[in-house]
């Protein structure tokens, strides 16, 4: 709670030689969101792209997308304020969740949020539902639909749906790719092979339906 102490502390770590290009992401997307809370906005923007534009990896970048598109989205921004800058106020982040998913249904970033929650909530049934629309809507760019792909095959897989997990991850198993996503795919296609043959005498409960693959972007980025 002491905003201005942890503001100063971060112009103080900016200055610092060592201080690498993620780390000033990091101190970008801070007072970028400490000017989010004090209400202003486009300086909250202006922060959020200029770390966006540095080389970080690919997870902090995702994360700098979504700030700065809820920042020039009003309805985006207002749903997901409760959830990127809480104040003590604010419904608990379960209803703030449910509210984002109630009344953007055709928000493909949305779809993408919410089941990355629920994904995180062990909610595995919620989650690829969630996400298989994401893939079926429009995302910002091939970063979320690679994420998107790789997130619902793990709702899949713990739902027992090794099939379907195993055909999302291939997906990714393309000459498209880079060599460390498709040496992911096939690892997590393995492991899908793996369990489909001998989860039910390991005691775990195998879906036998027929796949449905998630429609999206087509077959790659």
């Amino acid at each position: 709670g002491r905003e201005e102490a942890a503001l100063s502390a971060a112009r103080e770590l900016w200055q610092h030689p060592a201080a690498t290009p993620p780390l000033r992401a990091q101190l970008l997307s801070y007072v970028g969101t400490d000017a989010w809370r004090r209400g202003e906005l486009d300086r909250a923007r202006r922060l959020y792209s200029e770390a966006e534009a540095m080389p970080i990896p690919v997870g902090m970048g995702r994360d700098l997308t979504v700030r700065r598109l809820a920042l020039g989205d009003a309805r985006l921004g207002s749903l997901l304020r409760p959830l990127l800058v809480p104040r003590e106020e604010d419904h608990s982040p379960e209803e703030s969740w449910e509210r984002l998913e109630r009344e953007l249904p055709e928000h493909g970033l949305v779809r993408y949020l919410v089941g990355s929650y629920r994904l995180s909530q062990g909610d595995w049934v919620r989650a690829a539902a969630n996400l298989e629309a994401a893939l079926a809507l429009e995302l910002p760019d091939e970063r979320f639909w690679r994420e998107a792909l790789l997130r619902l095959g793990r709702a899949r897989f713990r739902a027992g749906a090794f099939g379907a997990a195993r055909e999302t991850f291939s997906r990714l198993d393309v000459p498209a790719e880079s060599e460390a996503v498709r040496l992911e795919a096939r690892d997590w296609m393995e492991r899908c092979d793996f369990f489909a043959r001998y989860g039910a005498a390991l005691g775990l409960r195998v879906q036998v339906e027929a796949a449905q693959p998630a429609q999206g972007q087509g077959e790659g980025p």
